[in-house]
């Protein structure tokens, strides 16, 4: 898996096991039910107390981004989706007010330069393509979620 948007002092953080106690909440949009399965043991396995909220269809995460009172601390977008664009989900909270402010990472298989290119255009934070390996998964997860929390 490749990380773009980050830097070398976040690299450096891989393999550690996050200590803070404190509870913060993910929300996910995946739609590959296995692939949100590890994301989730990631966060259990590398000691983070966190609310993972997982939804596979890109409407339900914006239906619900717009009737929540909590929001969440970090989005994990995937770039393909069964019924709308990561990047439009993406383009929405960017759009509005009371979520632009919350880091989004774009999560994809996709290595394409045009893919990329949107992605930020759109206004990721971080751009992750994902890797059949887990341990580099795991750890990416946790590089990117210290990066942001």
């Amino acid at each position: 898996m490749e990380m773009r948007g980050t830097d070398d002092a976040t690299a450096a953080i891989v393999g550690s096991v996050r200590s803070e106690p404190d509870k913060f909440s993910v929300l996910l949009v995946e739609d590959q039910d296995c692939e949100a399965e590890l994301i989730a043991l990631a966060y259990r396995t590398g000691g983070y107390d966190v609310d993972l909220r997982h939804f596979s269809m890109g409407r339900d995460c914006i239906e619900h981004l717009r009737t929540t009172d909590s929001l969440p601390a970090l989005i994990l977008v995937d770039l393909n989706l069964p019924d709308i664009s990561g990047i439009d989900i993406v383009r929405f909270i960017r759009a509005e007010p009371r979520l632009c402010g919350i880091p989004i990472a774009m999560l994809t298989g996709s290595e394409a330069d045009r893919d990329l290119h949107d992605a930020f255009a759109a206004g990721v934070n971080s751009y992750i393509v994902k890797s059949p390996d887990i341990d580099e998964l795991f750890a990416q997860v946790h590089v990117l979620t210290d990066r942001f929390i």
